[in-house]
């Protein structure tokens, strides 16, 4: 690809026409305002057969995602995008994943015999239904052998977590373990009497991520019955940085607020946590007992899983691709109506975003599925929620480079000035530690625009130490 061109990525999906394919080429090459750079990718290069039969040939792989600044997405459910005048066209400026659907519209039921009706719902502030009582006790069938156990949560507005029994005979194998805590274990107990099982016939736990609530009450069970835990290789930096006691806690975030400019939010957050790792939290951070080292396929409960590694919400993120049964346990990576921390992680990543985005391009190029997250119900189509989820960082990019053309230098200065959760709340009325995740979201969203080029950063010196300051390009 050439210097200084913009390069737009046609990627084709799911047997996209050749006229669907050809129409935004011939909207980008056509206008003289911009060079405009166009290549059409696939999974692989080679020959395509379109939904209309016809065939054609597709010149690149995903390798070209990661230097394009927009990308289409097309396939034979979704329409070509049309450039609009005194605007961009329906695409997002993303590095390596595809923009999506417009977020909203009607939500589907997921499909599963044995899910208990919605009793309660709510709607946020475009409209959309929320169920709440996903969160409800029991063991929910989704698919068939695969039994959604929501478990609770000690003071966390996630409310709850879900594990996944998968269950062949007298094979069972449970995704995620939940928060090491009384109520549940408890309530583990009773969902898998329902099943005909107990804890003792969990023969492995798949852990899609080292944060306490998925990983911890596997290493409880561990002691007890001997479970095989396994663990993405990329959270081993955490798990070491959880035995070191003369690591303070929330040392990268701490690093990152500082940087920010947010130096009084670091001293209100040190007052408040112990400045080490304590005992009894080294001790709920075992290590597994094997690493998913990349992509890797496991024959589990008379299943066949594909562990694919997706970075972003942590380090060593990975999700469970079934795709004969046409399932994805996604783990925090792609969730149904929140959109996942980035880069909540003992050792932070230099650009979580753009890790982050790069897994959900690997999603999304992969076969649709049957979404089954670890906070909230689940959803029918991986690829809408992701597409959803795309479509929101690209708006969120464009706020915070608004935000710094409009006057805001620090991290905590265009942090200030974005609207927060889906009620849009002001950063000032969060409490101390969705400050924390705010601010350390707008730097993950502020690196991303600085290494696209959008934003120019520069290191200046305080009373309190160095802070970057950000300016448009």
């Amino acid at each position: 690809m050439a210097e200084g061109n913009h390069r737009v990525v046609v990627l084709v999906l799911d047997g996209a026409k050749p006229l669907d394919v050809g129409i935004p080429a011939q909207v980008f090459t056509s206008r003289p305002s911009m060079p405009y750079e166009v290549h059409v990718c696939g999974a692989a290069p080679g020959l395509v057969t379109g939904g209309d039969g016809l065939s054609y040939q597709v010149a690149e792989g995903l390798d070209a995602f990661a230097a394009a600044d927009t990308i289409f997405p097309l396939n034979r459910r979704t329409r070509p995008p049309r450039h609009r005048r005194g605007g961009r066209a329906a695409a997002l400026r993303l590095p390596g994943l595809p923009c999506g659907h417009a977020a909203g519209g009607p939500r589907r039921d997921a499909p599963g015999d044995g899910r208990r009706a919605v009793a309660a719902r709510r709607r946020d502030r475009r409209g959309d239904v929320l169920s709440t009582a996903w969160t409800e006790p029991g063991a929910f069938e989704e698919a068939p052998g695969v039994h959604r156990i929501p478990l609770p949560l000690p003071q966390d507005g996630l409310r709850a977590v879900n594990v996944y029994a998968l269950a062949v005979a007298d094979d069972l194998v449970l995704i995620d373990a939940g928060w090491a805590i009384p109520e549940s274990r408890a309530r583990l107990i009773d969902a898998l009497d329902g099943l005909g099982h107990a804890p003792a016939d969990i023969r492995r736990f798949l852990v899609t991520h080292v944060h306490r609530d998925h990983y911890t009450q596997a290493v409880a069970l561990r002691r007890e019955f001997g479970t095989r835990i396994s663990l993405g290789a990329g959270e081993r930096t955490t798990i070491e940085h959880a035995h070191d006691a003369n690591r303070p806690t929330l040392e990268g975030q701490l690093r990152i607020l500082a940087q920010m400019g947010a130096q009084d939010l670091v001293r209100e957050i040190a007052a408040s946590v112990p400045s080490g790792s304590p005992e009894d939290q080294r001790r709920f951070w075992e290590y597994p007992d094997d690493w998913f080292d990349g992509q890797e396929t496991l024959q589990v409960a008379g299943r066949t899983l594909t562990v694919l590694p997706t970075p972003g919400h942590t380090n060593g993120h990975v999700v469970f691709h079934d795709e004969a049964a046409g399932v994805l346990f996604a783990g925090d990576h792609v969730l149904p109506e929140i959109t996942p921390s980035i880069g909540f992680d003992a050792a932070v990543a230099p650009n979580p975003l753009r890790d982050y985005l790069g897994s959900l391009a690997l999603i999304r190029s992969r076969p649709d599925a049957l979404l089954l997250p670890a906070h909230g119900p689940a959803a029918p189509s991986v690829h809408r929620r992701v597409d959803e989820l795309v479509e929101h960082h690209g708006a969120r990019l464009e706020q915070t480079e608004k935000a710094v053309a409009s006057g805001a230098e620090t991290g905590l200065e265009v942090t200030a000035r974005l609207p927060w959760t889906r009620r849009e709340r002001r950063f000032d009325d969060l409490d101390l530690f969705n400050r924390m995740l705010a601010v350390c979201e707008t730097a993950a969203h502020l690196e991303l625009l600085v290494s696209q080029g959008r934003l120019h950063a520069e290191r200046d010196q305080s009373l309190d130490g160095p802070i970057r300051r950000f300016r448009t390009a």
